[in-house]
């Protein structure tokens, strides 16, 4: 079909497990990003194992026990991730790849003064480990991403672009067509052009409203039209 297939997304587990493996095959098919997008916890043992009758089986299904661990999540996890992906990073620099952290929206929420995503930026070393900003993750969380896009330029080297659906909580994650939700993407991408990003991704979240590709047509016609 002519794709490139320039980045994958990976967890702390997988990594710990398959790091050489990963790179083996990162190598293989020519991505330039090894992306982590699921932070864990530094002692998995104290993490239980989930009854069926638990109700985070009943609202996640398969994912529940993924969720279990965000929720046990501790400032000082928090830290030992970081920790992990300059380890992480520094391998994946010298097999000639970038490594990189994707945000979601659970590392916005503060430990007294302390947020969890600053924490992982001022701990990481900007040699071995960027940035992925997914927006709409950033901004269902209650942060700008063009205010990180401006503090931190050389940190960001991808995005993800999704939009988020208006008329819904604060806080809510549900998204929609780019440019059919509440997110200024002639602010971001003014923001991008002045940071380090090389390129981006466009999401859309089930449930859809419209069949995928279609969605996906209507969030290609409003970027390629896009003025900044």
């Amino acid at each position: 079909m002519g794709l490139g297939w320039r980045s994958i997304h990976t967890s702390i587990p997988e990594l710990q497990s398959g790091l050489d493996k990963i790179i083996e095959q990162a190598h293989g098919v020519g991505i330039q990003y090894i992306i982590c997008s699921a932070p864990w916890v530094k002692d998995p043992s104290r993490i239980k194992k989930l009854d069926p009758s638990d109700p985070l089986v009943k609202a996640y299904g398969k994912y529940a026990p993924y969720v279990a661990v965000l929720n046990s999540l501790t400032l000082d996890d928090w830290r030992w991730c970081a920790d992990q992906f300059n380890a992480m990073g520094e391998k994946v620099a010298k097999a000639g790849m970038t490594f990189g952290y994707h945000n979601h929206n659970f590392e916005f929420k503060k430990f007294g003064d302390v947020l969890p995503y600053d924490e992982v930026i001022s701990r990481t070393d900007p040699k071995y480990v960027s940035f992925e900003l997914d927006c709409g993750w950033m901004v269902s969380g209650g942060y700008d991403p063009v205010a990180y896009l401006s503090k931190y330029p050389k940190r960001y080297h991808l995005l993800h672009i999704k939009d988020l659906a208006p008329n819904q909580p604060k806080g809510g994650a549900e998204t929609t067509e780019v440019g059919s939700g509440t997110i200024d993407w002639t602010s971001i991408f003014k923001a991008a052009h002045g940071a380090a990003v090389t390129g981006y991704y466009v999401e859309q979240e089930p449930p859809y409203k419209r069949p995928p590709l279609e969605s996906a047509r209507i969030s290609y016609d409003y970027l390629k039209g896009l003025t900044v």
